[in-house]
């Protein structure tokens, strides 16, 4: 049988409440919500679960380090939206909370219009 899709992604952060906070401010106005907290299989963490329709996203603290951008890890994800202009609200949000956002929203030959944070 075909693989349907991706059930879901676990994103290592440096602070699982910062984060939560950051994604449920920014993308809590397009339906994102906090579904679950569990301990994870290692019983040393508690995995941060949210919701955006049928996809979802864990956070779980990270066992240390800096990130770096463009090395070794998860570049970035996307949400897909239904109008542009939530969009430029989401990025309005992520301006107002002093978020490091590496390119503003962007349309290119192709893709649709995006914002990376």
């Amino acid at each position: 049988m075909p693989a349907r899709g991706i059930q879901h992604i676990d994103l290592t952060v440096g602070d699982v409440e910062r984060s939560l906070a950051f994604y449920v401010d920014v993308l809590g106005p397009l339906g994102l919500k906090e579904e679950m907290r569990y301990p994870s299989y290692r019983g040393t963490e508690e995995v941060v679960y949210l919701s955006f329709g049928d996809e979802w996203m864990g956070l779980r603290p990270a066992d240390g380090g800096e990130h770096r951008y463009y090395e070794v890890g998860l570049e970035h994800f996307a949400f897909e939206v239904d109008r542009s202009d939530e969009v430029d609200e989401a990025y309005r949000r992520c301006l107002e909370m002093g978020a490091n956002i590496h390119h503003p929203p962007e349309r290119r030959q192709g893709h649709r219009r995006t914002t990376r944070t």
